[in-house]
């Protein structure tokens, strides 16, 4: 059905294809989620990171162990049998990239939360997969794949996101509810159970990867004790 690539075809894959094959992990499915900065100041790194997506569910590896792969051909049935061509439908299954619409930057779930305009958690998530349905492939820019996008959902067992700097904590920035909450929310309503969530604190020497109740739990301390510090200092 799909020919395999006889060799990588990007530098990012030739450096995944380093390792023996009897020594490699399995390559794990992911779903990436960009916001309309990164669309329009990174055109061509979305070309390049949907291009190595599709290299690696053609390679010649067996379904457990390329995940990305398993799930791309699954997808490709999907779409097949609802009428999409060869192409078309390769190319979808293919595409792990969504984001807000052409012309839009982020979600409408910061806009909910700051209004009070909700009342239930799935509120928050609906408007999250409503914002960041639109699929970025070599085919499609911005297009809206709703049932696409929730079948990707289905697939995620843990949510990650990348705290990149000491001056905010996860706290702080609305950022991290609005992506990280948001996409946590939208995996439970989609697969009926909740995904693991992680920070991926990459301020240190070395990378640190902790449950996000860990995370919060140091920023809230951190801050606290902040706030007494410097109320002293004004006291004193």
């Amino acid at each position: 059905m799909f020919e395999p690539s006889p060799a990588p075809t990007s530098q990012a894959l030739s450096y995944l294809d380093k390792s023996d094959a009897s020594e490699r992990t399995v390559r794990l499915n992911i779903l990436v989620h960009i916001c309309g900065f990164f669309r329009d100041m990174f055109p061509d790194q979305l070309s390049r990171l949907h291009q190595l997506f599709k290299d690696i569910a053609e390679l010649d590896e067996p379904l457990d162990q390329n995940r990305i792969k398993q799930h791309s051909e699954k997808l490709y049935h999907q779409l097949r049998s609802t009428g999409a061509e060869h192409d078309e439908a390769w190319d979808l299954a293919c595409a792990r990239l969504y984001g807000p619409a052409e012309g839009e930057y982020g979600t409408s779930v910061g806009k909910l939360i700051e209004t009070k305009q909700w009342e239930e958690e799935e509120e928050l998530g609906a408007a999250f997969i409503n914002s960041l349905k639109h699929v970025y492939s070599s085919q499609y820019r911005g297009k809206d794949m709703h049932d696409l996008y929730r079948a990707n959902l289905t697939a995620v067992d843990i949510v990650s996101q990348i705290r990149s700097n000491h001056e905010h904590e996860v706290t702080d920035l609305d950022h991290y509810y609005e992506y990280f909450g948001g996409l946590a929310k939208s995996v439970e309503m989609t697969k009926g159970t909740k995904a693991e969530i992680y920070i991926n604190d990459t301020t240190r020497e070395h990378l640190l990867t902790e449950e996000v109740s860990k995370s919060i739990h140091r920023a809230v301390r951190t801050r606290l004790i902040d706030l007494v510090t410097k109320m002293r200092n004004l006291l004193n």
